[in-house]
């Protein structure tokens, strides 16, 4: 007579990226220091033996251990927290999967395969997180136990014998690939940005969290220029004094609105000879472009537009795409073991 196989009573409901906009995903949000409060609200709520709450931008899940399905009402009402006029919104856009999909659904979001950016690494953290608060407040236990340590451990697995986290997959990860591949380590570069549009401000971000210091930020309207300086903790420069300045940096950002080359070869030149020749990276996020094509003929400058960085982009999600196939063969070895026991 064969073995068994173990039935895992335990759900999982929530809304995410695929289900809800975020118009209403911002309004269900729970921040990590209100987790255990709300693991034990869950509790009062809903009668269930352990249950877990994984929260973060892009999704808001309840796994729960229970006896017989919960009342999916109850639960919109639990993540809508008394808010009028959200409950029935939060029902409809409520996916669910119960026994080994609910399983199956928490191992692949460990992975990153259910991430808006496939593949993303933040997300393995952030399920640790749920779960280690899950312990604190009491609301875990030998049934969902395994079934997040095992997708913790798929995770980090998948990670190690695959390339499901390596590329660059939005223009700003791009962005920082590219200026690495010139310039090498990025550690106290100089960067400055000229506009004061979101996807430059992201860009410099990005690079500050990769060792960039110095920042310096320039736009038409020396206010708006002060405002973003003061965000990203930098220093403003007026619009006329741009080129002056641009002896400094090491990597600029240009992200203008303007319907004109706003940055054009003759001025470069001058610039490249008062610093030398010292490597200099533009990185031309406007469209219309900001930046004169010429330049990428000038020595020891270096030039990307927009095209070039959303072709790193896809590029590197192609690839990951291919590697999603390797991990969720990892997921299916480790969700065998955790059904057989041995997880």
């Amino acid at each position: 007579m064969g073995q068994r196989k173990r039935v895992l009573p335990i759900f999982m409901y929530g809304v995410s990226h695929r289900t809800a906009p975020v118009e209403l995903r911002e309004r269900l949000s729970i921040p990590v220091a209100g987790l255990q409060a709300a693991l034990r609200s869950l509790r009062r709520r809903i009668p269930a033996a352990e249950c877990v709450i994984l929260s973060t931008c892009n999704r808001v899940e309840v796994y729960l251990a229970c006896a017989r399905p919960p009342d999916p009402r109850a639960i919109a009402r639990f993540l809508c927290g008394g808010r009028p006029g959200i409950s029935a919104k939060i029902e409809k856009s409520l996916s669910h999967h119960a026994g080994a999909a609910a399983a199956r659904h928490l191992f692949r979001v460990a992975a990153g395969l259910e991430s808006m950016v496939l593949g993303e690494s933040q997300i393995a953290g952030q399920v640790r997180e749920a779960w280690r608060a899950a312990l604190r407040a009491r609301c875990a236990g030998p049934v969902l136990g395994p079934v997040f340590e095992g997708a913790i451990r798929a995770s980090r697995a998948a990670r190690r014998k695959t390339g499901i986290g390596a590329g660059a997959v939005s223009i700003s990860s791009a962005a920082i690939a590219l200026a690495e591949e010139i310039l090498g380590s990025l550690d106290g570069r100089a960067v400055m940005i000229i506009g004061a549009g979101k996807i430059g401000e992201l860009a410099v971000k990005h690079l500050a969290r990769r060792g960039a210091k110095t920042v310096m930020v320039s736009n038409r309207t020396y206010t708006r220029a002060r405002e973003l300086a003061e965000r990203l903790g930098g220093e403003a420069v007026r619009f006329d004094r741009v080129f002056e300045r641009m002896r400094d940096a090491d990597i600029v950002i240009s992200s203008t609105g303007a319907l004109h080359r706003v940055i054009r070869a003759a001025r470069v030149k001058t610039v490249m000879a008062a610093r030398g020749g010292a490597p200099l990276f533009f990185i031309d996020l406007a469209v219309p472009r900001d930046i004169d094509p010429a330049v990428r003929g000038i020595r020891n400058v270096h030039c990307r537009d927009i095209d070039d960085l959303e072709r790193v982009r896809d590029e590197s999600l192609a690839r990951r795409v291919a590697e999603a196939r390797k991990v969720e063969e990892i997921i299916e070895g480790h969700l065998a073991r955790l059904g057989r026991g041995t997880e």
